[in-house]
């Protein structure tokens, strides 16, 4: 299990304890396997933005893995980059130019998922070769509470499985 840092981390006092318990918000790392690698990528958007010297960061990273041969990219975060409304306040959404040139940018490196949750309802978006997946809520007490199940092989699959129930497979 990875974790990302999500608004309710960085508001309510919380940013410290986030720290002291979890270290760095942005992160990535590569899964090795005798035939394969993977990229992974943990961006901190909890406040609604990647701010410069993350953004920095990641074009720098991004380039380098062009140069790679990973088999798939994932990105996985907080705010979701797509949001039909504002019912998640000031962190609800990014930018629209913002939300312009990091699509862009995702489809330029071969980026194969976005993964977010913040907004608490499923929200499926593929553009440009890239799936922006936005997860369910995690609680049982929403109506339709999902968690999802991500299957990393030669091809990239999920599955949704509503909570308190358990997947056989």
């Amino acid at each position: 299990i990875y974790i990302t840092a999500g608004n309710h981390d960085v508001y309510f006092n919380q940013w410290h304890e986030w720290q002291e318990q979890w270290g760095s918000s942005t992160y990535s790392f590569t899964v090795t396997t005798p035939l394969h690698k993977d990229l992974y990528i943990c961006l901190e958007t909890a406040n609604g933005t990647l701010g410069k010297k993350q953004l920095q960061w990641l074009e720098k990273l991004l380039d380098k893995s062009a140069a790679e041969n990973y088999r798939h990219k994932i990105i996985f975060t907080h705010t979701h980059l797509f949001k039909k409304d504002a019912s998640q306040g000031h962190t609800s959404n990014y930018a629209l130019e913002d939300t312009y040139y990091l699509t862009n940018l995702f489809a330029k490196y071969g980026i194969d998922w976005y993964l977010c949750g913040h907004d608490h309802s499923r929200e499926i978006t593929p553009l440009n070769g890239v799936t922006y997946i936005t997860v369910d809520a995690l609680e049982e007490h929403y109506p339709n509470a999902y968690y999802m199940i991500a299957t990393i092989g030669d091809q990239l699959s999920y599955e949704f499985v509503p909570v308190g129930k358990h997947n056989d497979n």
